[in-house]
């Protein structure tokens, strides 16, 4: 039914779309939200896919419901500030009347959350049985990719781990702020922090602009490069430019682990970007992360210089024409691996998406996103060599 549902919003907003040179994208997936959020998400991905990045909508306001409202532990709730598709966003005070924040899970989502993907599951097993669809779409890599990313943002545990160690991460570093964790209050269903006051993306004075821009470019860089840890859903919704002009980072649901072996290679990468030397970028990414290897020793010589050669324009097209790396590059590389029976590893995947969703952040307050990240790792790369020596 909820599929039904959705179709018919498409239906009818697709024709204003094609007939409006602005057409409101907020509208549309506020719709679909109110009927599944879950499909809601798979849908935006394919509509970033095959119509633009402009689709690219992120959940930070989800409507919700009075019987949504979680119970509050120890913190008086005052107002409601933001919602998203696990937890609603709370303003309070605890005993001492200090003013805290409460992120609470939406009661009642973890079995919603397991619903729906598990039917988002099932619809996946029988689109699986279509000719066309197996050959165009890695479902199970799909599905898998998507299904963890929903289960990580239902464990708070999780994400207090993750909040620590990002704080002890960016401590270093004077124009990036992360909220005080107060572990006391924290429960499982439950996180309680201090609150950063500022501004969000949209409301951010423009000749502001570069100098946030370069604030993301050097914390992302580094976190790629040095500390192994990045935050895989770096969007306006989750960044708060204050007052004094700092990087506020607010949300920590989403993040992954690189070991050291992968961020050696990563630093290698950088550099070949650096030096515009696509054809070892391109070496790098086959060997070390593009996968099953049994499949990739059946491939011809002429076939893996195919592929090299498709992972060279993609790059190249991307960094010296269009100056940004977008979400359909991702899907571009996806497509073209599929046709071999291979696909990106999830390291690589996760790596592609913190660098295309830092770079449309970045997009978004500066004219000149791409030089900036070009110059800020050439900076990094120059510091860390230096050091060695």
């Amino acid at each position: 039914m909820d599929i039904i549902r959705l179709l018919g919003v498409v239906m009818v907003e697709y024709p204003i779309y094609l007939c409006s040179s602005k057409y409101n994208y907020s509208r549309f997936w506020n719709k679909c939200i109110r009927i599944n959020v879950l499909y809601t998400k798979l849908l935006q991905a394919y509509a970033v896919k095959y119509i633009s990045d402009d689709c690219e909508y992120r959940f930070n306001n989800i409507p919700w419901t009075q019987d949504e409202i979680p119970d509050i532990q120890f913190i008086t709730p005052t107002n409601i500030i933001g919602s998203g598709m696990i937890s609603i966003v709370m303003e309070g005070k605890d005993k001492d009347g200090n003013v805290r924040v409460v992120k609470a899970k939406r009661k009642n989502i973890d079995q919603k959350i397991i619903q729906g993907l598990e039917q988002i599951k099932n619809i996946f097993h029988w689109l699986s049985y279509i000719p066309y669809i197996n050959t165009v779409f890695n479902l199970n890599l799909m599905y898998t990719l998507f299904e963890t990313s929903n289960h990580e943002q239902l464990y708070f545990d999780i994400e207090i781990k993750n909040h620590k160690k990002f704080k002890q991460i960016v401590a270093y570093n004077p124009n990036i702020v992360v909220p005080e964790l107060y572990e006391e209050y924290c429960t499982d269903n439950q996180i309680v922090m201090s609150k950063i006051e500022g501004r969000h993306l949209y409301n951010m004075p423009f000749e502001l602009g570069h100098q946030f821009s370069t604030y993301i470019s050097q914390m992302s860089t580094k976190n790629i490069i040095v500390d192994g840890f990045m935050h895989t859903d770096l969007h306006a919704g989750n960044i708060i430019f204050t007052d004094d002009n700092k990087l506020g980072i607010i949300d920590f649901g989403l993040m992954y682990t690189l070991d050291a072996h992968t961020k050696i290679i990563l630093f290698d990468l950088f550099k070949q970007f650096i030096d515009k030397n696509y054809a070892s970028a391109s070496k790098i990414i086959y060997d070390e992360f593009i996968c099953p290897d049994e499949v990739k020793k059946t491939l011809t010589i002429g076939q893996v210089q195919q592929i090299k050669v498709l992972l060279i324009n993609i790059y190249k097209d991307a960094y010296e024409t269009k100056k940004s790396l977008t979400h359909k590059d991702v899907y571009k590389m996806m497509n073209m691996l599929i046709k071999y029976k291979l696909y990106l590893n999830t390291i690589f995947y996760n790596f592609m998406s913190f660098i295309v969703s830092s770079e449309l952040l970045a997009k978004k307050i500066s004219p000149s996103p791409m030089n900036i990240f070009m110059d800020t790792m050439a900076t990094l790369y120059s510091e860390l060599n230096t050091n060695d020596e």
